[in-house]
């Protein structure tokens, strides 16, 4: 079974371009300073688990900063049990120096991405608010920072990022082979 996982992969890979150069904005907050609750518009629910399936769920969030150890947090948001929200959050270290090439990336740290609102839910708050409500859940875990890349010309995100806190770092380039990431080919750039 999983070698048929991993052909498929391959498979899509080849169906990519050869080299693809990446450009991405790097937003970061920091965990030490007072974050404020920002509630979206609509009454949405933010579940947050260990795998896709979020029924095993942390909320509210966990205050023993011991009991957070997993490696990947999947979150969901739902309204009115329909799913309209989703982001994935990395905590493996490893991963982030690999893609925050020459930063300090400090222990505790956390990386956001694969973010996602249904488009008729867009413009509520709601991917301002669910980065607001894990920023203050990090905060409970003792965490020093977290990161978040977006596409340059994403402007709603990014203002979505800005509101729940982050503030630009600087740039960041990379490079993929038929969608396999080679090593960062860019320093992040500061963005003054």
């Amino acid at each position: 079974m999983k070698a048929g996982l991993l052909i498929g992969k391959i498979i899509s890979h080849l169906r990519q371009k050869p080299f693809v150069y990446n450009k991405r904005l790097i937003f970061e907050c920091s965990m030490h300073a007072q974050i404020s609750p920002i509630s979206p518009k609509l009454p949405v629910e933010f579940r947050f688990g260990s795998t896709e399936n979020t029924n095993q769920l942390m909320i509210p969030p966990k205050t023993n900063e011991n009991e957070l150890n997993e490696q990947e947090i999947y979150v969901n948001g739902t309204l009115n049990e329909k799913k309209i929200y989703h982001m994935r959050i990395s905590l493996a270290r490893d991963t982030m120096i690999h893609l925050l090439p020459c930063c300090h990336v400090p222990e505790k740290v956390a990386f956001i991405y694969d973010c996602y609102t249904d488009p008729q839910f867009r413009g509520y708050g709601i991917f301002s608010g669910a980065l607001n409500y894990f920023l203050r859940y990090l905060q409970c875990h003792k965490f020093d920072k977290a990161y978040i890349r977006v596409h340059p010309r994403n402007t709603f995100s990014i203002k979505g990022i800005e509101r729940a806190g982050f503030r630009l770092l600087g740039k960041a380039y990379h490079l993929s082979f038929f969608g396999f990431p080679l090593k960062p080919c860019g320093r992040v750039k500061s963005a003054s």
